[in-house]
């Protein structure tokens, strides 16, 4: 496992991010029949995601972000919540 995974794992786990919201997805053929989102994406490879509630502040994953380089792939719109994703 990459040190960049491990510390955004940690993260979502610090944050109190439900298992359900949260989790690792292979090959994804359609981001809105996957995660329901607005947008519909084909993604190949291995992705870490996280549906994360508009207007709530993540600190943990700010700082997975800003201090071990846990760059967001993709942000998608899915309602009242945002599907990011992170290609591991």
């Amino acid at each position: 496992m990459k040190a960049t995974t491990f510390h955004l794992i940690d993260a979502i786990n610090r944050e109190g991010i439900s298992n359900q919201f949260w989790g690792v997805v292979e090959d994804i053929h359609s981001t809105r029949t996957e995660f329901g989102t607005a947008d519909d994406i084909q993604l190949n490879g291995q992705y870490l995601f996280a549906y994360l509630v508009n207007g709530e502040t993540y600190n943990f994953i700010e700082d997975a972000v800003d201090f071990h380089g846990a760059t967001p792939y993709h942000r998608l719109n899915a309602g009242y919540e945002t599907v990011v994703l992170w290609k591991i």
